[in-house]
């Protein structure tokens, strides 16, 4: 379990139930945006196989985008537990991060990273047709 201060704070967020403060946003964005993404080759490799990004994108390109989309100002925040996991999520347009160059034949209006509060790294990065399709829980909390 992450001992990191941002890390207890989004598990507290979600156990408690209380809202954030516009510095625990930024505090909890700029850690997700810091994160390392462990598994990001293999989370290419599917989404080129989905035809969400361009073969040409490389893991750097890929990830380049879920972090400008962590950073995007006008995204969606969201915590919420599944599975057992406390989450952080983040919900913007593909088309204000990921260039033209870059979006597959096959590229989703949303795009979607997760991140895991309990082991402090990116999860998964993701483009979806629309919010119904993102397996979020009944009680998502948007903190912005």
């Amino acid at each position: 379990m992450s001992s990191d201060p941002t890390d207890v704070l989004i598990r507290n967020l979600i156990q408690t139930g209380r809202g954030a403060t516009a510095e625990e946003i930024d505090q909890i964005v700029n850690r997700m945006a810091e994160a390392k993404f462990p598994t990001s080759t293999q989370h290419l490799a599917k989404r080129l196989d989905d035809k969400q990004w361009t073969a040409e994108t490389s893991v750097e390109d890929y990830v380049s985008d879920l972090r400008r989309a962590i950073q995007d100002e006008s995204a969606r925040l969201s915590v919420y537990k599944r599975r057992g996991g406390n989450l952080a999520g983040i919900l913007t347009e593909t088309e204000r991060i990921v260039p033209e160059q870059r979006r597959g034949d096959q590229w989703d209006p949303l795009l979607v990273v997760v991140y895991s509060a309990d082991r402090g790294i990116i999860l998964s990065g993701y483009q979806a047709h629309s919010l119904e399709t993102i397996a979020l829980p009944k009680d998502v909390r948007w903190l912005r």
